[in-house]
């Protein structure tokens, strides 16, 4: 499971992975919204890193950074605009986690106990105290 939390004032992923799993990536992305074709929204990378070890951990990283162990394909300092709207996305084992939709006031409205993550139906955005997260990571295993 992934999510979005607050640390020193600023956003991380907190990535929550089963034992069996290896985080491959971690990517955060801005939509711009467009009205010419085609009407989805283009996503500009924003931050893309890569894990280079073979460690198998569940980490809580702060965006921008750039871990050992890890190389960053795309690291642009931002911060988070308001207006805009941002994913974090993971690839877990060669497969997409949840990913995390949100904007600047999503994250100003966490607490530093809570994260932001998917909801329990998949698509929508949630905040929960971290504890019932990582139950509910681990119970997803």
């Amino acid at each position: 499971m992934v999510a979005v939390a607050r640390q020193d004032a600023g956003p991380v992923a907190v990535v929550r992975l089963c034992d069996n799993d290896r985080l491959n990536a971690i990517t955060v992305t801005e939509f711009v919204e467009t009205t010419e074709p085609p009407s989805v929204p283009l996503a500009s990378i924003l931050w893309d890193l890569v894990n280079l070890s073979d460690q198998r951990r569940s980490p809580t990283i702060p965006f921008g950074t750039t871990p050992s162990g890890w190389k960053a394909q795309t690291s642009t300092p931002f911060e988070l605009s308001s207006g805009k709207r941002y994913q974090l996305d993971v690839d877990a084992s060669g497969r997409l986690v949840n990913a995390v939709l949100f904007t600047r006031s999503d994250f100003e409205a966490l607490e530093p106990d809570q994260v932001l993550t998917v909801d329990a139906g998949g698509y929508g955005a949630t905040t929960m105290p971290l504890p019932a997260f990582e139950r509910r990571a681990k119970e997803s295993c």
